[in-house]
Formats: structure tokens, C-alpha cells, sequence
């Protein structure tokens, strides 16, 4: 679906068919962060089993009954529940013996893949095409819809492509639960910034042509890097957290057009969609896509804003 916010059209498309909507000098924007092998099943000494998803070597959320005390059990480690750190999701902080490190996860792990994924599915399957560093509970799905062919296609007619990595977390894919919108906080993600990124993204600011993010975590990444210098918003390079919210009103530093999924309702994302083109229009479009088939989810359809 490609939804034009200066005039309201909704055009019916195919993803294959995205270079009818861009044109040379596009700056394509992605997020190259890989998912982390990081969700282990451990037997608690009690009986019974619990799912662990790391969110460091000894911080990991539960999925099942746990409390303080508990002690748990996986490959060659016992860990002892030492502390609740939060309520929703239900965090813990875990005493490991022999102490649990990155390379441990990528060896005994599992890719977390969302819990709606039924069936045995490739695990490569939920990873894009250019992931590069595995810190990412959860993939930046608007680039799942990208093949190395297409992405080589569409820099031949002068589309140019760069890259960030923001370490997609709690903070993207945890739902809004507060009464009030803007009463939600978000957790906070790293993130990176490569010089030449900056560099492609001034110049396209500069020369007026279009930077165009593809998914909410590139966006978030580059409108909390934005600075403002000489009269204008400049990329700055280098590495730094986010835990910015965006809501309608937000006025947009960098981003010009974006590539994204169809989001759940009370989603962080589907609020960044929201003040990226309106809410009403979004709504619009979102009736259009749920009358003829659209698909949600991580591996749904793409929808560009322009």
C-alpha cells in the first residue's frame, strides 16, 4: 500500500514495484541489526519449566510462574532468581553459575521468534537480508520485505541505500498500557550511526532530496541523532540510546517518507504512523487494508508513505 500524506491517495501495490514510487537520489535508510539467539527453556528444581528471554548475561524476562529463590536449570547452568525487577513483562535478575556469556547464548539459544509464529519456521526466515550484528530481541520487520536482488536493483537506478543499528527491545515492541497515551515510557535502545550514514543523509537534507527510513526503528534512531546546526537539522554520527516517543504533533527532523508494516492497535509504532501522516488518514488506509486482505503482523504487508 503506498499512502500519499500531502494529498490522501491510497494506492494498491506491489512491494516488488516499489521503484515506481521512488526516484534517483533516494536515500533508503536501514536498520542492520541482527536477532540475538537469546531465549533458553530452563526446569525450575520445583518442577515444571519456565522461558527465559536474555536481555543480558543475567537479566532475563520469564515466561511462566517465577519468583525469588526459585532455582533453575539449562545446559550446563544453575541460576538462582535473586530479584523482580518489573512486574509487566516479568523481568528478573538471575545469580548464573558458571556465569552465562554471549558466546553461551549463540551456543545453547534460541532466536526469539514472536510467540503468533506457529510451526516449525527457518530461522533465517526472520532475519533481513543485511543483518550484520545479533543484539536485537526482535527483528526490524519492515526490512524483511527486501532480497539482496531488489535491494541491488533499485541502486542501479540511482536509489542509494545506508545503514544504522539500533538494538530493537522493550522499547519497540512493548504495547501502550497506560490510560493515557502520553503516559507511556519507553524503554530505552542503543544505537549506531555510521560517519558515512550521516554523511549520505546531510546531503540528501542539503540538495532537498528524500530520506526515506525503512521501519520505525530507523526512524526513531535517526530523529533522536537530528541536531541543529547552520540554520537546518543535521545527522550526527556515533553511538548513543533512544527512548524517544512519537506522537502526533512531533514535527519530523530528518525523515521525509517511510517503509513499514501494518502495526497493532495500542502500539508505540502504530503512534509514530499515527503523527508521521495523520490519524485519520492512517485509519482510513488501515479500513482499506483490513477489507481486502492485508496482512499484519511480522510477516505482513508493507505500506510507504510519501
Amino acid at each position: 500500500m503506498v499512502v500519499n500524506r500531502k494529498t490522501g491517495d491510497i494506492i494498491h501495490s506491489k512491494f516488488g514495484l516499489l521503484k515506481d514510487f521512488l526516484v534517483f537520489g533516494d536515500l533508503l535508510v536501514l536498520n542492520n541489526v541482527k536477532v540475538k539467539r537469546c531465549k533458553i527453556s530452563a526446569n525450575k528444581q520445583t518442577g515444571g519449566s519456565v522461558e527465559l528471554t536474555f536481555l543480558s548475561e543475567n537479566i532475563a524476562i520469564a515466561k511462566g510462574r517465577l519468583k525469588p529463590g526459585n532455582i533453575l536449570k539449562f545446559a550446563n547452568f544453575q541460576a538462582e532468581v535473586k530479584e523482580k525487577l518489573q512486574e509487566t513483562p516479568a523481568i528478573f535478575r538471575l545469580e548464573i553459575q558458571p556465569p552465562l556469556s554471549e558466546k553461551d547464548l549463540q551456543k545453547y539459544a534460541e532466536i526469539p521468534l514472536p510467540p503468533y509464529i506457529k510451526g516449525k519456521v527457518d530461522e533465517r526466515d526472520y532475519q533481513t537480508v543485511y543483518a550484520r550484528k545479533p543484539a536485537a530481541l526482535a527483528a526490524p520487520t519492515a526490512g524483511l520485505h527486501f532480497s539482496k536482488r531488489h535491494l541491488k536493483s533499485l541502486r542501479k537506478l540511482g536509489i542509494v541505500t545506508a545503514y544504522l543499528t539500533l538494538n530493537v527491545g522493550l522499547g519497540t515492541f512493548l504495547p501502550i498500557r497506560t490510560q493515557k497515551v502520553e503516559d507511556h515510557k519507553m524503554f530505552s535502545e542503543d544505537f549506531e550511526i555510521p560517519a558515512r550514514t550521516a554523511q549520505l543523509v546531510n546531503e540528501n537534507k542539503l540538495l532537498k532530496r528524500r530520506v526515506i527510513a525503512v521501519g520505525t526503528t530507523t526512524v526513531r534512531a535517526l530523529e533522536t541523532a537530528a541536531v541543529w546546526e547552520n540554520d537546518r537539522y543535521l545527522l550526527k554520527p556515533g553511538s548513543s540510546r533512544t527512548d524517544l516517543f512519537i506522537l502526533p504533533g512531533y514535527q519530523f527532523k530528518i525523515v521525509d517518507a517511510l517503509i513499514t508494516n501494518f502495526h497493532l492497535p495500542k502500539s508505540t509504532l502504530l503512534a509514530l504512523v499515527f503523527a508521521f501522516a495523520g490519524e485519520e488518514l492512517i485509519k482510513k488506509a488501515y479500513r482499506e487494508a483490513i477489507k481486502l486482505g492485508y496482512r499484519f503482523y511480522s510477516f505482513g504487508d508493507a505500506m510507504l508513505i510519501i
